[in-house]
Formats: structure tokens, sequence, C-alpha cells
């Protein structure tokens, strides 16, 4: 199963920088048609996604796996992925704010200005290349 949020699911620029391109935009409605048709409650917009994101079962993520729009999901499957959120959220603490290993996506709502604290300290593990 992999979990989406918000900045998981951004859409492209057109090179004007004027927004985002009617490709980008038809490709991701087209990715959300498909998931709704396999019982996702995906929304048009990624911004309109729920606070703690939508897990999204494998059943529709194979479904819909053609369509899916450029940019990153999070797979917390991937043991890699999950030691990586844990040594995040250890530091996190380590620094101030307390956050479970398991934090949902929306625990920066919890205290941002706190947040943006400890996150300047920890926010090399999340950017650490995989080996």
């Amino acid at each position: 199963m992999l979990l989406l949020s918000v900045a998981a699911c951004g859409g492209g620029s057109d090179p004007s920088g004027a927004g985002p391109s009617a490709d980008a935009d038809a490709e991701r409605l087209r990715w959300a048609r498909c998931m709704r048709e396999h019982g996702v409650n995906m929304p048009d917009d990624p911004k309109d996604l729920p606070p703690g994101g939508l897990a999204i079962p494998d059943r529709a993520e194979r479904a819909c796996a053609e369509l899916r729009p450029s940019g990153r999901t999070i797979d917390m499957n991937d043991p890699e992925t999950r030691d990586r959120f844990a040594a995040f959220a250890r530091c996190m603490r380590a620094n101030g704010y307390d956050m479970p290993d398991n934090a949902p996506p929306d625990v920066h709502l919890k205290n941002p200005p706190l947040w943006d604290k400890a996150s300047k300290s920890c926010a090399h593990i999340l950017r650490e290349e995989r080996r």
C-alpha cells in the first residue's frame, strides 16, 4: 500500500512559469478518475487530499500505474524508507519535536514553528541518497 500526501503528487509547470501545464493537469485528472473507478476517494486536485494523506490499495495502484502522474509517492512497505523516516523522527524528538516513528503526513501541523526549527537539523536525513 502506498501513502499519498500533497507533496507526493505535484504537477508539472509550463516553461513560462505561469502555472501547471495543461498536460500535467490532464494526466493528474486521468489518474484521479482511474483511482475512483478502483475504489479510492481521490480528489481531482491534490490540495483537496485529507490532512493525513490517502492510502492507496495495491490493487488500485496496479490498475492505474500507467496513468500515475510524474511526481513522488512514498512506499512505506520499503524497509529502507521506513528506517529513514524512523531516523528522521528520532532526530526530531532529539531536537524537541514530539513525533512518533510512524507519524502521519500532517504531523508538521501540530506545532509549525517548532517543526521548522527542529526540521532544520533533521531534513538531511530525508534528502540523503539511497544506497
